[in-house]
């Protein structure tokens, strides 16, 4: 069936056409682009919010483990001194002072069993969560 258009304003009306289907299938291009970028910067964004959460928590450990070790060091080996030092004044003094000593050596051992307490509850608190570091 022949209608009654001229030629060019034919062609003109389906480059029109043709222009805003282009506009349109690029304009729909562009935003799943868009939709399918911004997806992917919240998983980059959860991962660094994660990574910095495990990050935090290891530095945390490795602050307790350093101050375990210091406390086990310098006071543990210190009061293991001065209980031998004790136990030796004991066997060598007589009387009244004897039962001081006695009573500063059994101090002595208290406070080493406490030191020791305390760097093992440190050290044994001191481990990463990695299951719920990584689930966010």
């Amino acid at each position: 069936v022949r209608l009654d258009f001229p030629f060019f304003e034919a062609m003109m009306q389906s480059l029109l056409y043709a222009g805003f289907s282009g506009f349109v299938f690029v304009t729909s291009f562009v935003a799943r682009e868009q939709s399918l970028a911004q997806e992917e910067q919240r998983r980059l964004n959860a991962e660094l919010r994660a990574t910095r959460a495990l990050l935090a928590e290891s530095a945390r450990v490795n602050e307790r483990t350093r101050i375990s070790r210091e406390l086990h060091d310098l006071l543990g080996h210190h009061l293991t001194a001065l209980s031998l030092n004790l136990e030796v004044a004991g066997h060598l003094s007589q009387g009244r002072a004897r039962d001081h000593v006695q009573q500063a050596h059994t101090l002595a051992r208290l406070l080493l069993t406490d030191v020791r307490e305390a760097v093992s509850q440190l050290r044994d608190t001191g481990s990463i969560d990695l299951a719920a570091a990584l689930r966010p």
